[in-house]
């Protein structure tokens, strides 16, 4: 994780396995989304 996810996170490095898999699963959609967003501005 960069600084920036340990962050967002609260900066709680002992996470559970459904707390991790939760927020991975959040992070790639959080990430599609950017990249709608961007892609969207580029137009």
């Amino acid at each position: 994780m960069d600084s920036v996810e340990y962050r967002l996170y609260g900066g709680d490095m002992s996470l559970s396995g459904n707390d991790a898999a939760e927020l991975i699963d959040l992070q790639e959609r959080a990430e599609k989304v950017l990249s709608v967003l961007r892609s969207d501005q580029h137009e």
